[in-house]
């Protein structure tokens, strides 16, 4: 552009010239530490966390049903994983069932609690496999949404 060329140095892009800054670049994650994030996001607003964990549904309750990522960097478990909002947000957006607020700040389950909800209904035991990966297996190969390892079982009820 000869407008360009004649008022900006050689160097200068036309994004330089401009007023706006560029936009913030997210800092990189380890690609584990990235997926145990998105574990995380999926277990605090799964139906059965949510639906037992006060803090959250307070959180939720005043907030228009979001829960703000400064909140959820206050866990234990994410502070190990990581202090940067945006990490949280980029978890989240690959999390089907919540939702990131424009800002990116915070986040909410995307559909209300189901209103008849029974735990044992809905759980299963599984006795004398490997536990190796065993939990991303059951979840690839089924409908399950969250499978945790138990390590010790006491009395398996029929």
């Amino acid at each position: 552009c000869l407008f360009h060329s004649l008022f900006h140095s050689p160097n200068q892009t036309m994004t330089d010239a401009t007023d706006t800054p560029a936009p913030a670049s997210v800092p990189t994650i380890e690609p584990a530490v990235h997926a145990k994030l998105v574990e995380r996001i999926r277990f605090f607003f799964g139906d059965a966390n949510f639906r037992n964990d006060q803090f959250m549904q307070n959180e939720a309750k005043s907030n228009d049903g979001y829960v703000e990522i400064s909140s959820l960097l206050r866990f234990n478990s994410v502070k190990k994983l990581t202090t940067l909002p945006a990490h949280v947000a980029k978890a989240a957006e690959e999390v089907a069932t919540v939702v990131v607020s424009k800002d990116g700040e915070a986040i909410r389950r995307k559909d209300p609690l189901p209103e008849n909800y029974n735990a044992n209904d809905r759980t299963i035991c599984v006795v004398g496999l490997p536990t190796k990966d065993i939990a991303t297996k059951v979840e690839e190969a089924t409908e399950v949404k969250e499978v945790k390892e138990v390590k010790e079982v006491k009395e398996v009820k029929e």
